[in-house]
C-alpha cells in the first residue's frame, strides 16, 4: 500500500470522511459537490489515487475506521480472442445484457461476488445500512429540524421513517405549523394540466394566506420528475427533445455548455438583449466575438464599428421579435456580425425531411429545430441555469424553498427506476418487485419513496403535491392508510 501512499494523502489519518476518485476531473468536481450538498463543514479529505487502485487502501481504511465513499468506473470488459485463439479481456461500453465483466479490481475486491455488469447496475447501494455500523461507531439520534413547518417535519418522518427507523427529526421550539396538502388529479384525454397546476397555486395562495404563491409575484419551487415535464410547461419542449438526445451533448446539455448552444445563449441572446439598452455588453461580445472588428481586418476601424453596429441592430430586431432560429441564423451570417457553429450554419440551409438516416445526428437534431422561434432557447437557458421556478426531483437535493409544488405523473416519465402509481396503490407490483423483496433487494417503490422524501422535505412552509393518476380514490385511501395525509389534507380534481 505505500506504493500509492503520497505526502498529499496524510490527511486521510485526520479527516471525518475519505472520498477516493481516480483522477484529476473528479478532484476537481467532487469538492464543489460537497459544499453543493452543504456537507463542507465536515473535514472531508478527497483524495486523487491516479487509476484504480482504491482497493489498496482498504485495509487502512477498514483499520481507521473512516467512513469512505470510492467514485471508480465498472470498466466493463468482454472476452475475445487473440492471437493463437488465446483469450484476453477487451474494454467495451458499459451495458446490460451483454454478459460483461467488470475489469476493475477495486469493485471485484469490494463488491464480492458480484462481477458481472449486470448485477452490479442493479445493485442500489448497501443493503439494510444500519446493521453493518460497527458496535462503537455513534448511532444517529433524532435530529433537530431548524428550517422546516411542523407540519411537513410530521409527514417527512412518516415518509422517512419506512425506510430509516433513524430519520425522524423534531421541529425547533416556536416552529410554525404549515400546510401540505395532496391534490389527486383524475388523468382524461385532453386535460389542460397547466389549468390545474395554476388552480392549484391559486388555492395553495388562499389555504396559506400567502400571496407568493400566486399572480405576478409568485415565489414558488415548482419540482417535476424528468426534465422534458419541465420543458413542456416552460414551452421550450420541442428545442430540447431533438438536442437532448444528441450522444455527444449528453454530458453537457443540461449544463448549457454545448458549444453551438452557447452560440445562442452566450452570443447571440445577449447581444440582442444589450441593444435594447445602452450596448454596452454587445460591444464586449462583438469584441470578442465578431469577424468584423477582428484585430486581423485590415479595414477602417471606425466603419467596421459603424458597419457592426448596424448590423447587430437588424439582428437585435429579429431576435427581439421572437424570429425563428433560422431566420437569425441567416441573418447573422449573411452580415458576418458573429461566427456561425458549422453544424448551425449547415442545418439552416436545409431541412430535416431532406436528411437521410445516414446524415449526423446532430445535423438533425438542429435540422429539427431551425423553425422554432428563438425564445425556446431563451427557455432552456433560464431553466438549466435555475433561472426558472422549475427543477427535477433529483436536483434539489441539498436544497429548501418556502413553498414548493412536487408534480407527480407517471404517465409522462419515460423511465423505469421510480414509480408513484405503485408506491400509491395504483400499481400492482411486479414480479421483478416481488422477487427483490423476497430476496431483501430494494424495489422501485423504495427509490420512489426515498425520491417522494427529498421533494417533500425542500419545503420550509408550505408544500402542495399534485399527482396525476388513473384511479384517484386509489390515492386518496393509499395516503390515509400510509398516515401521509389526513382526509381534510385530500382534494380530489
Amino acid at each position: 500500500m505505500t506504493r500509492y501512499i503520497r505526502l498529499t494523502h496524510c490527511d486521510i489519518f485526520f479527516a471525518d470522511a475519505v472520498i477516493l476518485v481516480e483522477g484529476p476531473a473528479e478532484k476537481i468536481l467532487v469538492p464543489s459537490f460537497i459544499k453543493k450538498s452543504g456537507l463542507d463543514s465536515y473535514y472531508i479529505s478527497v483524495i486523487e489515487i491516479n487509476g484504480r487502485h482504491a482497493h489498496s487502501f482498504r485495509s487502512l481504511i477498514e483499520k481507521l475506521g473512516i467512513a469512505t465513499l470510492i467514485v471508480t468506473d465498472i470498466d466493463a470488459t468482454e472476452k475475445k480472442l487473440g492471437k493463437n485463439d488465446k483469450e484476453y479481456d477487451s474494454s467495451v461500453i458499459t451495458a446490460k445484457g451483454k454478459g460483461y465483466k467488470t475489469g476493475n479490481p477495486t469493485v471485484k475486491d469490494w463488491i464480492v461476488g458480484k462481477e458481472m455488469v449486470d448485477d452490479l447496475l442493479d445493485l442500489d447501494g448497501k443493503e439494510n445500512m444500519v446493521s453493518i455500523i460497527p458496535a462503537e461507531w455513534e448511532k444517529p439520534v433524532k435530529v433537530m429540524n431548524y428550517r422546516c413547518a411542523k407540519r411537513i417535519i410530521r409527514l417527512a418522518n412518516k415518509i422517512g421513517g419506512d425506510l430509516d427507523e433513524h430519520a425522524e427529526q423534531n421541529p425547533r421550539e416556536g416552529a410554525e405549523e404549515g400546510l401540505v396538502r395532496l391534490f389527486v388529479v383524475q388523468l382524461h384525454e385532453g386535460i389542460d394540466k397547466d389549468e390545474v397546476e395554476q388552480g392549484v397555486m391559486k388555492q395553495m395562495s388562499s389555504l396559506t394566506h400567502d400571496g407568493k404563491w400566486f399572480g405576478r409575484d409568485a415565489d414558488i419551487k415548482i419540482l417535476t420528475l424528468e426534465h422534458m415535464m419541465a420543458a413542456r410547461r416552460l414551452g421550450f419542449d420541442k428545442f430540447f427533445a431533438p438536442l437532448s438526445k444528441v450522444s455527444k451533448y449528453q454530458m453537457t446539455f443540461l449544463q448549457g455548455t454545448v458549444p453551438e448552444v452557447e452560440f445562442f445563449t452566450k452570443e447571440v441572446i445577449p447581444l440582442a438583449d444589450s441593444m435594447k439598452g445602452d450596448g454596452c455588453e454587445a460591444l464586449t461580445i462583438l469584441k470578442a466575438y465578431s469577424p468584423l472588428l477582428s484585430k486581423d481586418s485590415t479595414e477602417n476601424p471606425y466603419k467596421l464599428y459603424l458597419r457592426a453596429r448596424e448590423e447587430a441592430n437588424k439582428v437585435a430586431a429579429l431576435v427581439n421579435e421572437n424570429c425563428t432560429i433560422r431566420a437569425a441564423v441567416m441573418a447573422i451570417y449573411d452580415s458576418v456580425l458573429l461566427t456561425v457553429p458549422d453544424v448551425v450554419r449547415a442545418a439552416s440551409l436545409t431541412s430535416s425531411t431532406d436528411l437521410d438516416e445516414n446524415a449526423e445526428e446532430d445535423l438533425k437534431a438542429w435540422a429539427e429545430v431551425m423553425d422554432l422561434p428563438i425564445d425556446m432557447v431563451r427557455g432552456y437557458d433560464d431553466y438549466v441555469n435555475h433561472r426558472s421556478r422549475f427543477d427535477t426531483h433529483q436536483g434539489v437535493k441539498g436544497l429548501e424553498f418556502e413553498r414548493v409544488m412536487v408534480i407527480i405523473d407517471d404517465s409522462e416519465a419515460r423511465g423505469f427506476m421510480f414509480s408513484y402509481d405503485k408506491l400509491f396503490g395504483v400499481k400492482d407490483l411486479t414480479e421483478t418487485d416481488l422477487k427483490n423483496i423476497s430476496e431483501g433487494k430494494e424495489t422501485s417503490i423504495e427509490r420512489t419513496q426515498r425520491l417522494f422524501y427529498v421533494t417533500c422535505t425542500r419545503a420550509k412552509q408550505s408544500l402542495a403535491v399534485v399527482m396525476y393518476t388513473t384511479d384517484p380514490e386509489k390515492v386518496k385511501n393509499e395516503s390515509i392508510r400510509k398516515q401521509w395525509f389526513e382526509e381534510g389534507e385530500i382534494d380530489l380534481i
